[in-house]
């Protein structure tokens, strides 16, 4: 009995080791392809909002270079008409795009009609009579007025990025009624003759549209944790803590932990982040990946950031992990039973 006994326990501790090894060894393999699909279904999710997003706010640029194509052919309009024909566009183009707070142009001195000193007192004229129309919705209906953006567009067209688009950094302004963030965006209107920028439209873009898209993104998609877009500076445009928009993220984002600055520096400069640290408000470790996309050939860009809790994208292996053990057990167990009864019949 004791023989049996004794090599009942070596061959039962041989299947255990055994079972073990290939438990572990399955187990580890079963992890890492589990952590991988996660890991790239981010990646994927991540890559689709950064095309979604990159297409819609190149559209707003190419409605402008639609516009700066028309007034290019300012030459073709009898002069005295100029003016009056380009409010009227401008108008239409306001109401024809839902998510503009205003569409304006602005025009070197004396490059629309030659006739700047005609106009000095005419609503969307520069103080010296310059071309200066904003159409604008800020009070809910839409009204004229100049321009208070022609300093700043002019410093553009005469410099030597005059021919790129010009993608402002967000700011607070009365759009419809309300308080807003908004980013002013133009394109050049070049003299094809002269090939020269003579002047510039642009529009006010409302950052309000963002915040219920990214809220819907999240709903839909139950593996992200938390969700931002930021401007080229750290300005949060979109936030999954809602009280957050309009702040830097160098002053509120906490997720980042010592990763900060370089999540920082990688939106200054367009480039992709990833990291993992300890969200304290959803207490959990989060695995983050940021991608950044440049806007028309401004020099702006923007990023969103996606992050997923480690909780989420470990359960699957946790499963994995309690189904193997079991089956591993199983194994020892149904092993030590044949092992039992064979040796029963041979000694």
């Amino acid at each position: 009995m004791k023989l049996k006994f004794k090599l009942s326990l070596m061959v039962i501790a041989i299947v255990a080791v055994i079972v073990t090894g290939i438990a572990m060894l399955l187990l580890k393999e079963a992890s890492n392809i589990s952590l991988e699909l996660s890991l790239a279904n981010l990646e994927r999710t991540l890559e689709r909002e950064v095309n979604y997003w990159k297409g819609r706010e190149d559209g707003h640029l190419l409605a402008l270079n639609t516009l700066a194509a028309i007034m290019e052919d300012f030459e073709s309009l009898p002069p005295e008409t100029r003016r009056d024909q380009f409010d009227s566009l401008l108008k239409g183009a306001l109401i024809e795009n839902e998510r503009w707070g205003m569409t304006y142009s602005i025009w070197k001195p004396d490059a629309l009609d030659g006739m700047d000193d005609r106009y000095i007192d005419r609503v969307g004229s520069g103080p010296g009579g310059q071309y200066a129309m904003t159409v604008t919705k800020e009070t809910g209906s839409i009204t004229t007025r100049a321009s208070t953006d022609i300093a700043n567009t002019m410093v553009h067209i005469m410099g030597p990025n005059a021919r790129k688009d010009r993608f402002d950094d967000p700011v607070a302004l009365k759009i419809n009624g309300k308080i807003s963030f908004g980013v002013l965006i133009q394109v050049p209107i070049i003299n094809h003759l002269t090939d020269e920028v003579i002047g510039a439209v642009g529009c006010l873009l409302d950052m309000a549209v963002i915040q219920p898209t990214l809220e819907y993104t999240m709903r839909e998609n139950d593996d992200i944790a938390l969700m931002v877009m930021y401007s080229g500076n750290g300005d949060i445009l979109a936030h999954f803590l809602p009280e957050r928009i309009g702040k830097n993220m160098n002053d509120v984002d906490v997720e980042f932990g010592d990763a900060k600055q370089a999540a920082f520096y990688a939106i200054k400069n367009g480039e992709k982040f990833t990291g993992k640290a300890y969200d304290p408000s959803l207490d959990s470790n989060i695995i983050m990946s940021m991608h950044s996309f440049p806007i028309g050939n401004s020099d702006q860009t923007w990023s969103i950031l996606i992050g997923a809790s480690e909780a989420h994208i470990l359960k699957p292996i946790y499963t994995i992990t309690r189904f193997t053990i079991i089956l591993a057990v199983l194994a020892v167990i149904i092993g030590a039973v044949i092992t039992y009864f064979v040796l029963q019949e041979k000694i």
